[in-house]
């Protein structure tokens, strides 16, 4: 029983975290997904890095805009009513939706990690099968091949592909020996530059970003079009180094293109159809205009500054941390036990925004951490009856925000 109440909890706190999580991070999501459509033939490495912000977001849940205020030193509780355990327990051991949701993302995670555990020990078993080389100085001719890479040879049709960032192995493909030396020297450099674009770390978080959010397909997208931008972006690092024009290259591709098992690695080419993409890329791409993609990435940035203004505190509420003189509780008003959740037996810590004017009175006030709504609304009554010290900024009194919690308790 104490295990399922753990649970519940959890699952109460999780939510919180999650909810916002989930939802700016999809509206985040959706606009890299544009701006890959409109950018697909423009510089790769524009996408590679709006993919990398998105992959972050998607992880990192943004803070609560304007900033976390803190709690009073002084917790204001409502005097504690009598309930029996019972009716304790029954609201503790009654899951709400937060409960069964928690509990499938666990085990929608816990899948995924299998599956990719899976992947990482068939990549592993690959390397295994293939039986390492030494290449010669005229393989590596002007490639600059650092020691620390170890080579494998492949028995069958799998790779070229790259593992590791910081122990990197390069498996070449079983037919390594007939390639031409231009074609050895196109596969060597390709793979490098994955490595020395740390993209196998940018994969993993990729991976740990289609983990954490199974459920969403546009986050499924999202980590298959990151692969083909880091390809993209490796093709065009090739290129530069090679020196060679785009047709050739294509042709290149064509000639060595092979099947790779999909995992926690970088694979030369996945499929015939991402390789028609990678080609179509190179004939169709942009060389000189780079107008469109800043565009993109300053309008995000701006949008993303305007957002936070827009989002953070009131016209003339002063935050609380560039506060000379902070405000400190003089009045204080217990909140009423509602009757309603009593019977429910229901507890916990209401946590509310407040907005103080200059001479210390409550303006308004919104909830930061909701517990139940009848509770909430018993301590939001609560709070318009509170009285504050008045915040100081360059010696004068200003209007400003900070948090108050409010604890309901039930005695046994």
């Amino acid at each position: 029983m104490t295990l399922l109440i753990d649970i519940t909890i959890w699952a109460r706190e999780w939510w919180g975290w999650f909810e916002p999580l989930a939802l700016q991070g999809t509206l985040f999501g959706l606009f890299i997904w544009g701006a890959g459509r409109l950018l697909r033939y423009y510089p790769a490495w524009w996408l590679k890095v709006l993919y990398i912000i998105g992959f972050i977001r998607l992880l990192v849940p943004l803070p609560e805009l304007g900033g976390e205020w803190p709690l009073i030193p002084d917790t204001l509780s409502a005097p504690p009513v009598a309930a029996s355990v019972q009716q304790v327990y029954h609201h503790l051991l009654s899951p709400d939706l937060s409960f069964y949701f928690f509990l499938v993302w666990i085990g929608g995670m816990l899948v995924m990690l299998i599956g990719t555990v899976r992947a990482q020990i068939r990549l592993r078993n690959m390397f295994r099968a293939a039986r390492p080389v030494t290449l010669s100085g005229e393989e590596s001719a002007g490639i600059n091949l650092p020691a620390r890479v170890r080579c494998y040879l492949a028995n069958d049709q799998h790779g070229p592909l790259l593992s590791g960032l910081w122990r990197p192995r390069l498996l070449l493909p079983g037919q390594w020996a007939r390639l031409g030396k231009e074609q050895k020297r196109l596969i060597l450099a390709h793979e490098l530059k994955h490595l020395r674009g740390a993209d196998p770390l940018w994969l993993m978080l990729a991976r740990v970003a289609r983990i954490v959010h199974f459920y969403n397909p546009l986050v499924h997208i999202l980590e298959k079009q990151f692969i083909d931008n880091m390809e993209k972006s490796c093709d065009d690092a090739t290129l530069r180094q090679l020196n060679m024009n785009r047709k050739t290259y294509g042709t290149s591709l064509l000639d060595i293109a092979s099947t790779a098992v999909p995992g926690l690695a970088l694979p030369f080419s996945h499929t015939h159809n991402k390789l028609k993409k990678r080609i179509l890329y190179h004939l169709n791409r942009k060389e000189q205009s780079m107008r469109i993609p800043l565009v993109i990435v300053v309008s995000a940035t701006l949008m993303a500054l305007l957002f936070t203004a827009s989002c953070s505190q009131e016209k003339d509420y002063v935050d609380f941390f560039n506060l000379d003189q902070k405000p400190a509780l003089e009045k204080k008003v217990a909140p009423r036990y509602p009757a309603s959740a009593k019977e429910a037996g229901i507890t916990g810590r209401v946590v509310l925004k407040v907005y103080i004017n200059e001479d210390g009175k409550v303006d308004k006030a919104e909830v930061l951490k909701s517990v139940n709504e009848d509770l909430d609304e018993a301590a939001m009554e609560a709070a318009s009856g509170l009285t504050f010290s008045p915040g100081i900024k360059n010696g004068e009194k200003v209007p400003c925000i900070m948090a108050v919690p409010y604890d309901f308790r039930l005695k046994q």
